[in-house]
């Protein structure tokens, strides 16, 4: 799982050597182990375009610099859309409320009066800009990845990269087929046929997402769904790992009108090798393994090349050794970690299938 994002950096950028002092004071007793930065702007005119802001978490910017046509609103809006610009609390004077109004429009998480600046405002604004700005930095992550993960040119280039390229790993190619498609289409309409192989695709792209295994995910049909993850550690730690989805996939039916909509999935396994495979080959293996694992009623999951014709038997927890699982999150608590799946109201009025939603983030600005 990924680690706890901790403060560690706070670059104070004042003309005023006096009032640098004493914020750096102020924040060397409010924090520990906190680096402080003092840039000024007298002495080092205003940053350029190579300045380093990176390496700084928090940025507190005076509004007045004594920099001939530049204020820290100047900087802040040039500087706005960089990607590793840092969260930014803006020091004004009294009686500056309609530049406060301006930089909090520009993207400052907070502003502050210098006359009346004191340790414990200080320590609350650091705070809120720090934790805001990472969650808003983590949802425009998530949303490129998300973007990638369901990006399908993306998805057929990946299977058949070279292991001789830089950019080959180990990965594994999943098809998912929806079980009597046909039956539940006759029953509950094409629509919320296609809105539940959506919902196994999402659900999938949730669970090896939150074990980090890089998931992309494409339609391949109707019913049917395919995924690249990263290979795990080891091939039974492949197979626990499918049996705990399975068992997810359960525990999540489709809700649509309040009523759960049950279901079940064939799962075909291929792991790539980089040999220079075709796709099309490729797909022919998992669709292969998918259909030994339709031979299973209910969930099942079958692994192309193994030894037996028959899809693998559920995988208990202690069969799973130490080295086994050591390198991949423990999923015995996946199922509270992901949420129930959102309950929809009318059906769409396209009655063509279409193709998987990218998952929309808004980003605030």
């Amino acid at each position: 799982m990924a680690e706890e994002v901790k403060l560690k950096s706070i670059l104070i950028f004042d003309d005023d050597a006096d009032q640098r002092r004493l914020v750096s004071i102020y924040i060397n007793k409010l924090f520990k182990d906190i680096e402080v930065g003092e840039y000024d702007p007298l002495e080092s005119g205003e940053p350029d375009d190579n300045f380093d802001w990176s390496k700084y978490d928090v940025l507190i910017l005076d509004y007045y610099l004594c920099i001939h046509g530049v204020t820290g609103l100047d900087i802040l809006q040039r500087n706005r859309k960089n990607l590793n610009f840092p969260a930014t609390i803006m020091l004004t004077g009294a009686g500056n409320e309609e530049v406060a109004v301006r930089a909090l429009k520009a993207g400052v998480y907070d502003y502050l009066r210098k006359q009346s600046l004191d340790k414990q405002e200080l320590y609350q604004a650091i705070n809120k800009a720090f934790n805001s700005h990472h969650e808003t930095q983590k949802r425009k992550h998530d949303a490129t990845l998300s973007g990638q993960a369901f990006d399908k040119s993306l998805f057929y280039r990946q299977l058949e990269i070279n292991k001789d390229l830089p950019e080959f790993r180990d990965r594994v190619l999943i098809q998912m087929e929806l079980d009597n498609d046909r039956d539940i289409a006759e029953r509950e309409g094409i629509i919320l046929r296609d809105n539940i192989v959506k919902h196994i695709a999402k659900q999938s792209y949730e669970i090896f997402s939150l074990i980090e295994y890089m998931p992309s995910v494409t339609r391949l049909s109707d019913a049917g769904i395919a995924l690249l993850i990263d290979m795990p550690a080891s091939m039974k730690t492949l197979e626990y790992n499918m049996e705990v989805l399975l068992s997810h996939l359960s525990e999540h039916p489709y809700i649509f009108n309040d009523k759960k909509i049950e279901f079940s999935v064939s799962v075909g396994l291929v792991t790539l090798t980089g040999d220079g495979e075709s796709k099309d080959s490729l797909l022919r293996k998992a669709k292969s393994a998918c259909t030994t694992a339709a031979m299973i009623k209910g969930n099942s999951f079958h692994i192309s090349g193994l030894a037996s014709e028959s899809a693998p038997a559920p995988i208990s927890p202690d069969e799973i050794t130490e080295s086994d699982t050591e390198p991949d999150q423990d999923m015995a608590s996946i199922d509270t970690a992901t949420p129930e799946p959102t309950v929809e109201s009318e059906p769409e009025p396209d009655l063509a299938p279409v193709d998987i939603d990218i998952p929309e983030t808004t980003v605030e600005s």
